[in-house]
């Protein structure tokens, strides 16, 4: 896969990228690395993470690791 910038997709598709493990990763990621450069700003605007900080992108990585243990687990289960 590829890093695509929010702002860049259709209206309809927007919503999508929210339920990507690796965009909230690389959104946190980013923002902590470069978190009060100069310039920032604009390098966060275009990828449309403008209005986040790095710990909106904490919930929905632990929500998709504890679902990834659940459907581990719960698979373990059924094959037993």
């Amino acid at each position: 896969g590829y890093i695509m910038a929010i702002p860049s997709l259709p209206g309809s598709c927007q919503a999508v990228p929210d339920t990507s493990y690796v965009r909230w990763a690389f959104q946190g990621l980013l923002i902590n690395q470069y978190e009060g450069d100069r310039g920032i700003d604009d390098v966060l605007a275009s990828y449309g993470f403008e209005d986040y900080t790095k710990r909106d992108s904490l919930l929905p990585l632990f929500l998709a690791l504890f679902l990834s243990e659940a459907l581990k687990l719960a698979s373990l289960v059924a094959h037993q």
